[in-house]
């Protein structure tokens, strides 16, 4: 039922014998290999120097640049493997003295990793399978420090790794981050000696969610395959992307709400059929809730973009599809695995190309927003990357510049043994995108009585970052008095790659005195990854209290004092006794 470690890494297996290529020559043309890294515009590491392949990559809030992969330890032993980068595509010896890490959960268990995510403080987070001959395959997810330490404080083991223990096994084959933990896609048991496309959420401190699914773990419908892409929508639904099964079956996309369930609101059932598409590499989901996939079409490439609700987006390439033959670019196959946003709205895809001249090479196609082939880059908008050695392409990024990030494999020459980690950057071209922007608004909160009650400012994002956005938020004066009427707060807010939106809160206190609505500030300052549009935000503390009531005194008539019916009586009385005693 799941590939053995034996036979290689079981997704790039598929493509071993499509892999060769023809050097390149750095210039200065937008997808041209970029010199300054690397010195020629790739870098290769050995990593263990016993075969390694790299099928993640992401970029940081510093421009490092992150992979993640498997590295094997000898022919039936691979670990984890992580490499980070210096901008100049040099090893990066702030991160566990080398720039990598090879980590594997136990003595003799295989670990292959699938799946990067790295946070706006540095920590990074890899996803993947763990084979061992006596529990079969897992899905398993490490979190790492800044400085590539294991950090011990995620997962279920209590050792910084998450281990699944869903009876049957399964498989991680992608990773996506948001505010409230993870989501990993891949495929598990269905029970019944098959499998079916699953989905699992960890929260952010790698535990399962348990109001997901059974346990934080979801299958999808019995006549799903396998997901090979994930995305974490800021309202917590998680988007899978994956083919049925049989050889030709449609690729799907499904969305599931927060609580696993089938999310009604898009497709009518929670999932849709992309027509003509049989694979789908990758998808990702833009600012405004649309969604773009990139797959496989026979030979070809085939990118679809969706609207929220599911429907065909009819303004992209033509109909809502792009299709990008082989035979355009004198290939026999163009098969996409990648999918990255470019600031402007446009994308780029990334995957393996093939020709019987050639062999097999990687390629980059860069899309406008509204879905036509970038003529300025490449040519017709595709860069052909190939080397004297046989490459495979399974991840893309795109920094901040525009320059454009490829991740996967060299295979050299002499059998696994010599694979490498295979990074690739190319030109951009053009003026660098300006960076997405940041705003706080405004808020209010009544105060209450006694206690202290959250005002909550929302800061948002206009458009994705690479490698995620982090800002300062500080409470600031106003009219409100601090330590009196709301604690002062100081915090560091991070949105992490695909987030829109943080929220900053702070304490108000309550009390009984009568003082009119008050004000303080809310900062933002310090941002990385984004530039401040709007910083200053006013929050209204409004006051509940009243005064009590005033009761109005009588006014005195002809100079007798205003004693009321019951003292006038006693004053005539008392005056009556005295004339009395006059008289006697």
């Amino acid at each position: 039922m799941y590939p053995s470690p034996e036979s290689g890494r079981f997704r790039s297996a598929l493509f071993v014998a499509l892999l060769a290529t023809v050097s390149g020559t750095a210039g200065a043309a937008p997808g041209d290999l970029d010199p300054t890294f690397g010195g020629t515009g790739m870098v290769r590491d050995a990593m263990t120097g016993n075969g390694a392949a790299a099928t993640a990559l992401a970029i940081d809030a510093a421009g490092r640049i992150v992979v993640a992969g498997s590295a094997a330890q000898n022919a039936i032993d691979g670990d984890f493997g992580v490499l980070r980068l210096n901008p100049d595509g040099s090893p990066d010896t702030s991160f566990a003295g080398s720039g990598r890490v090879i980590a594997g959960h136990a003595a003799a268990s295989d670990e292959e990793g699938y799946g990067l995510a790295v946070q706006v403080d540095g920590r990074l987070v890899v996803a993947g399978t763990r084979f061992t001959p006596a529990t079969g395959v897992r899905s398993v997810a490490l979190r790492l420090g800044s400085d590539g330490t294991i950090d011990g404080s995620f997962g279920n083991q209590g050792d910084g790794w998450f281990l699944s223990a869903r009876p049957g096994g399964d498989v991680a084959l992608a990773l996506a981050a948001g505010a409230n933990g993870f989501a990993l896609a891949g495929y598990a048991s269905d029970g019944g000696g098959g499998i079916d496309a699953l989905a699992l959420r960890l929260d952010t401190l790698g535990m399962p969610l348990p109001l997901f699914g059974d346990e934080g773990f979801v299958l999808a419908a019995p006549d799903s395959n396998s997901a090979n892409a994930v995305a974490l929508q800021p309202d917590g639904k998680v988007l899978l992307g994956g083919h049925l099964d049989g050889d030709g079956g449609a690729a799907f996309i499904q969305r599931l709400a927060a609580d696993g369930s089938a999310d009604a609101t898009f497709g009518g059932d929670g999932r849709v059929e992309l027509p003509g598409m049989t694979r789908i590499g990758d998808l990702q989901v833009l600012a405004d809730g649309r969604i773009v996939a990139a797959g496989l079409a026979g030979s070809d490439t085939r990118v679809t973009r969706l609207l929220a609700d599911g429907a065909v987006d009819a303004t992209f390439g033509s109909g809502g599809t792009v299709v990008v033959t082989a035979a355009s670019q004198a290939v026999v196959q163009l098969w996409p695995f990648a999918l990255a946003l470019l600031a402007d709205g446009g994308l780029v895809v990334a995957g393996n190309a093939s020709s019987f001249a050639d062999g097999a090479m990687g390629f980059a196609l860069r899309l406008t927003a509204d879905g036509q082939a970038d003529a300025g880059f490449g040519t017709g908008g595709v860069r052909l990357v190939d080397a004297p050695t046989d490459l495979q392409i399974d991840a893309v990024a795109v920094q901040a510049d525009g320059a454009i990030v490829l991740a996967g494999v060299d295979r050299g020459s002499a059998g696994d043994g010599d694979d490498q980690f295979l990074v690739v950057r190319l030109q951009g071209g053009g003026e660098p995108p300006p960076l997405p922007t940041l705003s706080i608004a405004d808020a209010s909160v009544t105060e209450g009585d006694a206690g202290t009650v959250m005002m909550t400012f929302t800061v948002t994002l206009s458009a994705p970052s690479p490698g995620g956005v982090g800002v300062m938020a500080q409470s600031d004066l106003g009219s409100a008095t601090p330590n009196v009427d709301y604690v002062p707060t100081g915090t560091f807010l991070t949105l992490d790659e695909g987030v829109s939106s943080v929220l900053f809160q702070v304490p108000v206190i309550g009390d009984l005195a009568v003082e009119g609505d008050e004000t303080f500030l809310a900062r933002l300052g310090d941002a990385t990854g984004a530039t401040i549009a709007d910083g200053v935000a006013t929050g209204t503390i409004v006051d509940d209290d009243t005064a009590a009531p005033v009761v109005a005194q009588p006014v005195p008539a002809a100079g007798l004092p205003a004693l009321g019916l019951l003292g006038l009586l006693l004053a005539l009385a008392a005056a009556w006794r005295g004339r009395s005693r006059a008289l006697l």
